[in-house]
């Protein structure tokens, strides 16, 4: 009901809902006996992660919008679930995205990357990738590997019409001969 919310929008009430029932969550998982314990903190967990996007999107509450992201971390970090700790991680990664702190978000990202193997949840995985490509992609232009690769793309859609490095705006950091693909000769 929280994520259509989210997606869809509605009355206003849901997401004070959605607040009320996280602080309830907190006193139970609280009081929680021992044996119940793991199980209220995945409910918890979730309901954090829920409660970031309501923060973020709906009330641009940042500062409570990051600390609700990274109670959900420390949550998941704390119950060693590969797939909460990657869904927190991606949600963590959505946050700093949103809010401009991209060094943030990547080291989030880079985290979720490496729980991705251990993530059964397809869906869950497309959004690691995904969220992954969002944020490495304004990084990219600055590493010098990607200039080359990126370069090569450009000059197969100009036509291999390729007169040197530092045309198409790229840093002259690509200081290599790439060979046409359909005529073979150097570029």
């Amino acid at each position: 009901m929280g994520h259509e919310y989210i997606h869809n929008g509605g009355p206003l009430d849901m997401a004070y809902r959605v607040d009320r029932r996280l602080r309830k969550l907190v006193e139970i998982t609280r009081h929680a006996r021992a044996t119940d314990q793991d199980a209220w903190k995945s409910l918890l967990c979730r309901y954090y992660q829920l409660s970031t996007r309501i923060k973020q999107q709906c009330f641009m509450d940042a500062a409570t919008a990051a600390k609700h992201a990274a109670l959900a971390v420390s949550l998941a970090i704390d119950l060693q679930d590969a797939e909460l700790i990657a869904a927190a991680f991606v949600n963590s990664a959505c946050t700093n995205s949103q809010q401009g702190k991209l060094e943030e978000a990547r080291k989030d990202i880079a985290a979720a990357m490496e729980c991705v193997d251990r993530v059964r949840s397809g869906p869950l995985k497309g959004n690691i990738y995904l969220e992954s490509a969002n944020i490495n992609t304004p990084f990219a232009y600055l590493h010098p590997a990607s200039c080359c690769c990126r370069l090569s793309r450009e000059m197969v859609t100009a036509g291999c019409g390729f007169p040197g490095p530092g045309s198409f705006g790229e840093p002259a950091c690509c200081n290599v001969t790439i060979p046409c693909a359909s005529t073979g000769k150097a570029l």
